[in-house]
């Protein structure tokens, strides 16, 4: 069993590599986003077919079948809405979008709002999410705030272009902590059957608050420490404008 350990102070057994018959790579990360639309209160400007709570309750059904859709008065979009509360302050950087169907209907695009207190705010536009894809990540910028908000949806090209219908929205949890950085992959080949020694590569993501510039990667095979190899280069948070992931080379390992 191949271990990786602690990253820059937080990161600890971080991703294992299981030896069996077949050689399998598997990176399985200790940092582990939740996500907390469960949590909230859905509304929208209307919640047609299904109520609102058919955002957040869990249930993702099939690609091609709605639970849930919002009028909108035709394209362009303009102020229809679909938002989540929660009780108390949430830190919150990616949404997943589980749409109903890629024939039409497709939400593409939006603006993300999230409330200071006292109003909305604009905090972050996307679009063009790729409507071959039934469910697509839209990350962005860490925020704290107990509301948030998707509003001046744009629509995809195929398809009806009103209308947009959903099975389920996910907002996920951002890290709390200033430095977090971990290992999210192993990029090695997928299965080994030799003893020569093979070259080991993992990716690693910054999911802190701050920018890093440096880290440390620990790992072992079998529980056998294999070395510290050390990283340099500038990790962006996510959703900032820089890359906030790197590839590094950690070495070679014969699996017998």
């Amino acid at each position: 069993m191949l271990k990786f350990y602690s990253i820059t102070r937080v990161r600890r057994n971080l991703s294992r590599l299981f030896l069996m018959t077949a050689i399998l790579l598997m990176a399985n990360g200790l940092y582990a986003q939740v996500n907390i639309a469960p949590s909230a209160v859905a509304s929208a400007s209307t919640c047609n077919t299904g109520p609102c709570s058919a955002l957040n309750n869990g249930i993702y059904g099939t690609c091609g079948t709605q639970e849930m859709w919002i009028s909108t008065s035709g394209p362009p979009a303009g102020t229809e809405w679909l938002e989540y509360t929660w009780a108390n302050t949430q830190v919150m950087n990616k949404i997943t979008i589980h749409h109903a169907q890629t024939t039409g209907r497709f939400l593409a695009g939006g603006t993300i709002q999230v409330w200071n207190g006292s109003a909305y705010v604009n905090h972050f536009t996307f679009s063009g999410l790729n409507q071959a894809n039934c469910i697509n990540d839209v990350t962005f910028p860490v925020v704290a705030t107990t509301r948030l908000r998707i509003t001046a949806f744009v629509m995809g090209a195929v398809g009806q272009n009103s209308n947009p219908n959903f099975r389920e929205i996910e907002v996920w949890q951002s890290s709390l902590s200033n430095n977090d950085i971990g290992v999210t992959s192993i990029d090695s080949v997928g299965t080994v059957c030799s003893t020569t020694p093979l070259p080991i590569y993992a990716t690693i993501t910054n999911y802190g608050k701050n920018v890093v510039t440096s880290a440390n990667v620990l790992w072992s095979v079998n529980g056998a420490i294999q070395g510290t190899v050390p990283f340099t280069g500038t990790l962006d948070t996510l959703g900032g404008a820089g890359s906030s992931t790197a590839a590094i080379s950690l070495g070679s390992y014969g699996f017998s």
